[in-house]
């Protein structure tokens, strides 16, 4: 083909595809020319550092065979997932020309201009492993890269923080304008491979700096901030509506000779207990939604600077970060460690609570999650005896620093002229002594109303382009950012730049001055108001949900990522989420399943018990009870494949409520002894929080209503045993876990199944 030598490479394997024996002579040459390449001592040295993870879109071995020791290779064809600690790992993100000789079948060689138009369907897992590094990483280099792949560069232009953190390497002869577009993605250094490698530092001074504490990529030290001068009305308005906490405006309340509630509720009783330090130094703050947990965490760290404590926050569960902690946690200095979300950080929870010296304390922070999880395993969790506080119900004190704090902002209105104690009343019994109530009541009612209806317009009415972008930034305030911004524009295809600019031009600028974030412009209580209270279009929502939760499906196979997506899948698809997120549409059910529906669709989705759980309450909503029985024993098919000690407490709930619910319309004798044995089980075991199988008993009544007189004496005495079990389980006081008058609907429920059938 000597008349084609000028040819793009791209065309030439196109050309090739279509002939046995010239795609025969394609393979032969890239193994001649790529395969058992000899590196060079510059491309050995720079290999031999600790490089975190390489990738290359080379197809040769010249990175892989510069490496020393053990190392993992992976390719289009290999799982992501086995990966193991302690071995340097080569990603080929265009395939690799060894995996011919290997025996691969495809070796998924990206060369043809076809080739790569399949790029984003089938390295899918490569290019989420991509993300993963690039947002673990502390510094990138690219080294005779020309960052030229569409694919590759769309990618890594979403994430924000890649330029502040980049390094380009080029060669020297490299021009003004080719350098002046790789300045795009961080800082230029036209040196070449031999500049770059002479200028790297040796192994050993690299391993002196990682011995030194002070030197903290991946653990955040948080550092007091001076108080200001003076509260301003922005500052109430950006940790209203934004969420934002201002810590030298809580300082000046708190260095205030009245101390009085100007800035925010300060919960003065949760944290003194959280100081007194009686033997117990692990805490996990517990509160639904909106309820004030973040908040309450920033007043920590406010008390903690002033006892003296050096104050520590992790976000990650990087091995990196594992071993910055192991250095801190040796200190004899006084320190408190905050990680903000049991769910998605179980690993670096367990990893301190094991190693926490006495003079410390570890602060966690979970929300309804916290309802499943037995005491014994949360001590587990932590590594010791946790205390936990709850931070749902305001004080007597916090309920009358609310009424002084809505006077002092004049957010009051007209009720300014009731007495205190009325308008405390008001408080307690209308908003439920919830920060919550109080905070939507102020969204509904106040001149914040105003406000956020002007937010609600400028993107409803006047940008409507932006729209899915804003359900985005709803959305994830709403599921308390389990996943960051940076991965969510990527995934949406968001035009990050237009929007910033959009949203820097709305009336949320007013509240959003010199913030870095300027994406959370929305707390979950705002995000929660708008979603429920204005029209947004429910094929948007169900979209950019779906995207979502599907992107962190694929992330999840990433065990190197150090953001539990697994964890955070498990809570993105609960059905009581959903139920929020839906709640002021007609159709929300429908909404519900059409997600659930998508969702399924995925592989790795459909793999997870939990999503097969959460679909069947869903169904269940709508009545399919056929389906949803499907889906219960799929999940629990799939939760025996994870072994014995694998919890299945969760679906046998759901499997009583199913069956109580199915015979309600047709009797069958041995499904009632069926669910009658789960509920027993469950209510016996003492881990489970008895809440949970007590809340069947709503199932059950509707059940003996309907069929009691066709039941043989044998079942009813089978029943009479559950219902005598089931009062006995219900305290005097109010049941641990329960919600607002749950405990005495349950009581009462009882108290009817009992009569029923004590009179067969």
């Amino acid at each position: 083909m000597e008349e084609e030598a000028d040819a793009p490479l791209t065309d030439l394997a196109d050309f090739c595809e279509r002939s046995i024996t010239l795609k025969e002579s394609l393979i032969g040459l890239l193994l001649s020319k790529l395969t058992l390449c000899t590196p060079s001592p510059y491309q050995k040295k720079m290999m031999s550092l600790p490089w975190r993870a390489v990738f290359t879109t080379n197809f040769d071995d010249v990175a892989e065979r510069a490496i020393e020791g053990e190392k993992t290779v992976i390719t289009p064809q290999a799982e992501v997932k086995r990966l193991q600690a302690g071995k340097k790992v080569i990603y080929y993100l265009h395939g690799r020309a060894k995996d011919i000789i290997e025996g691969s079948v495809d070796p998924s060689l990206v060369i043809s201009e076809t080739n790569y138009l399949d790029l984003k369907t089938r390295n899918r897992d490569l290019y989420s492993a991509l993300v993963n590094e690039v947002h673990a990483a502390s510094r990138i280099f690219f080294v005779g890269y020309s960052v030229r792949d569409a694919e590759i560069a769309s990618r890594l232009f979403s994430i924000p923080s890649l330029h502040q953190k980049s390094i380009v390497i080029c060669g020297p002869a490299e021009k003004k304008v080719a350098i002046n577009r790789l300045e795009k993605f961080g800082r230029v250094f036209p040196i070449g491979v031999e500049g770059f490698v002479d200028a790297l530092p040796s192994l050993s001074e690299i391993i002196q700096r990682k011995s030194e504490e002070d030197v903290l990529s991946y653990v955040k030290r948080v550092v007091p901030v001076a108080a200001k001068n003076e509260i301003e009305s922005s500052d109430i308005e950006s940790l209203l509506l934004a969420g934002l906490f201002n810590y030298g405006a809580y300082a000046a309340q708190e260095h205030s000779q009245d101390a009085d509630s100007s800035y925010c509720i300060k919960r003065s009783d949760s944290l003194n207990i959280l100081f007194s330090l009686d033997n117990v130094n692990r805490f996990v703050i517990s509160s639904d939604l909106g309820n004030g947990k973040s908040i309450f965490l920033e007043q920590a760290i406010f008390k903690a600077h002033g006892l003296g404590y050096e104050v520590f926050k992790v976000d990650t569960q990087l091995p990196e970060a594992l071993t910055e902690l192991d250095a801190l946690l040796q200190s004899e200095k006084k320190r408190l460690y905050i990680v903000d979300g049991l769910v998605r950080y179980q690993k670096v929870v367990r990893h301190i609570g094991k190693r926490l010296p006495g003079n410390c304390i570890l602060l966690v922070s979970s929300g309804q999650f916290l309802d499943e999880l037995a005491y014994s395993e949360l001590n587990d969790q932590l590594g010791g005896v946790t205390r936990e506080i709850d931070l749902n119900i305001l004080t007597a004190s916090e309920l009358s620093a609310w009424d002084s704090f809505l006077e002092r902002w004049g957010f009051w209105e007209t009720r300014i002229e009731e007495a205190p104690e009325e308008r405390i009343h008001f408080l307690r019994e209308r908003c439920g002594c919830e920060n919550r109530a109080i905070v939507l009541s102020l969204f509904r009612n106040s001149n914040l109303a105003q406000k956020i209806e002007s937010i609600v317009s400028f993107f409803l009415n006047n940008n409507r382009q932006y729209t899915r972008a804003f359900v985005a930034v709803l959305i994830n305030s709403l599921c308390q950012r389990h996943v960051d911004w940076s991965r969510i524009v990527g995934w949406l295809d968001i035009y990050e730049a237009g929007f910033r600019r959009q949203v820097l031009a709305s009336p949320v600028r007013d509240f959003m001055a010199g913030s870095k974030r300027w994406y959370e412009f929305t707390s979950t209580e705002l995000a929660d108001h708008i979603l429920n209270s204005y029209d947004l279009l429910v094929d948007d929502i169900v979209d950019v949900y779906t995207m979502i939760v599907r992107e962190t499906a694929y992330a999840a196979n990433d065990p190197r990522s150090g953001f539990d997506s697994r964890e955070n899948l498990k809570e993105l698809m609960r059905f009581r989420f959903l139920t929020r997120l839906f709640s002021k549409q007609a159709n929300g059910v429908s909404s519900i399943n059409a997600v659930y529906q998508r969702l399924s669709t995925v592989p790795r989705i459909r793999n997870n018990d939990q999503f097969w759980l959460q679909y069947a309450m869903a169904r269940m909503e709508v009545n399919d009870l056929d389906n949803s029985e499907i889906y219960l024993g799929t999940a629990i098919g799939l939760a025996n494949k994870k072994g014995m000690e694998y919890s299945k407490r969760q679906i046998h709930d759901q499997q009583a409520r199913l069956l109580f619910r199915k015979n309600k319309l047709k009797l069958k004798e041995s499904e009632i002894s069926k669910a009658i044995e789960l509920l027993t089980d469950l209510l016996l075991e003492r881990s489970v929080p008895v809440v949970h199988p007590l809340r069947s008993v709503t199932h059950l009544l509707a059940f003996l209503e309907a069929k009691a007189d066709e039941l043989r004496p044998a079942l009813v005495v089978e029943l009479r045993n559950l219902i005598k079990l089931m009062r006995e389980k219900v305290p005097e006081g109010r049941l641990d876990k329960s919600q607002k008058g749950e405990t005495e609907y349950i009581r009462r429920s009882l108290r009817d199944c009992a009569l029923i059938v004590g009179n067969l």
